[in-house]
């Protein structure tokens, strides 16, 4: 059961790396290599002490690689994807 669903507003100085905010689960990835984001886009979901952790993109761009896959387990900073910011 979870208790919490939140969204993490990610830094657009971030040069495209997507990274974790905290360690936990990555439960679901929202897009796939060549995906066209917007601003806010939902790109992954992170768990995290029974909370689901929306992490949001930071700009307008495209999806150039996803290094994670849904169920693996991740640590703060932990690079999840990158984007092609512009």
């Amino acid at each position: 059961m979870l208790l919490s669903n939140r969204e993490i507003h990610l830094e657009e100085g971030s040069g495209g790396l997507i990274k974790s905010p905290m360690p936990g689960k990555v439960i679901r990835i929202g897009v796939s290599v060549g995906t066209t984001v917007k601003k806010g886009s939902v790109l992954a979901i992170v768990e995290a002490m029974k909370m689901e952790n929306n992490l949001l993109s930071p700009g307008d761009g495209i999806v150039e690689e996803v290094l994670v896959k849904e169920g693996n387990m991740v640590s703060q900073d932990d690079v999840i994807l990158k984007l092609n910011l512009g």
